[in-house]
């Protein structure tokens, strides 16, 4: 709980710039992720 709390003050001590670039990289992970992982499984398919 004390855990979950420290990361809440963390993330509220963060500016506005800072969480939109996290946002971000975050969004470009999850994108390269679907994107490996639909490549992978058409070559599976097709290869």
């Amino acid at each position: 709980m004390s855990k979950l709390k420290k990361a809440l003050d963390y993330s509220r001590e963060l500016s506005e710039p800072q969480k939109l670039v996290l946002a971000v990289l975050l969004s470009v992970i999850l994108i390269l992720i679907v994107v490996f992982s639909l490549t992978f499984l058409n070559n599976l398919i097709m290869g």
